[in-house]
């Protein structure tokens, strides 16, 4: 059976495909909005992080403590929290891959642009527990892919990311993913602009959950 957040829930999304199938088309614009944690279903006072495993874990969990602090939805504390969040942290290598590419001058003379392409893959295990229960655990994946370009090797060599920095950007991803599962967080969407601009309000509202990436109704802090 439904509880009533749930029913409110599956009406809001009912009035949001009503609403959206209104607006013009070939238009898009952009708003901040707030969405529901997406492996948790009630509001969770206070949360505990504890160091995950491997390598990186200690840093993993201060990036997701210092992510739900910034959020504001959830307050974290350092023993006896209502939540305690775990995990585990896998870090690859990070694979680095010179190469170069061919251009004709105008004079009809080849030259070449260097790069270097770096690549590094991280995953992360995260469980959530409320007494000795497990209430929630999810697997997240971030892949990371840059390249630099030069007029030599070196140049795009020297241009390149160092790999700490490199890593602490995929671990900043992972913990992004991790709070948005278990706190309310903000999320920035995109809508179909309306073809009233007595409507923009009520649509701009709607048409946020209308997007690939966002598929709960608006959330609103209690």
């Amino acid at each position: 059976m439904f509880n009533n957040k749930a029913l409110f829930k599956i009406a809001l999304w009912g009035a949001v495909m009503v609403l959206c199938g209104s607006a013009c088309s070939g238009k898009r614009g952009i708003a901040k909005t707030e969405v529901p944690a997406r492996d948790v279903d009630f509001d969770i006072e206070s949360i505990e992080v504890q160091p995950f495993q491997g390598q990186y874990g200690a840093k993993l969990a201060e990036l997701v403590e210092s992510e739900i602090t910034r959020e504001g939805y959830i307050k974290v504390v350092k023993r006896g929290g209502q939540t305690i969040l775990t995990g585990s942290v896998s870090i690859g290598q990070v694979k680095s891959k010179p190469y170069r590419k061919s251009y004709k001058t105008k004079d009809e003379g080849t030259k070449y642009t260097f790069y270097n392409s770096k690549t590094l893959t991280t995953q992360a295990t995260y469980s959530l527990k409320k007494g000795s229960q497990v209430i929630a655990g999810n697997n997240f994946t971030d892949d990371y892919k840059k390249e630099w370009s030069g007029q030599t090797a070196a140049e795009a060599s020297a241009k390149a990311d160092f790999n700490d920095k490199i890593i602490i950007s995929s671990l900043n991803h992972l913990a992004r993913q991790i709070v948005a599962a278990v706190s309310p967080h903000q999320e920035i969407w995109s809508f179909m602009l309306p073809c009233s601009r007595a409507s923009l309000k009520l649509n701009a509202i709607s048409c946020r959950a209308t997007t690939r990436d966002c598929p709960y109704p608006p959330y609103k802090k209690p």
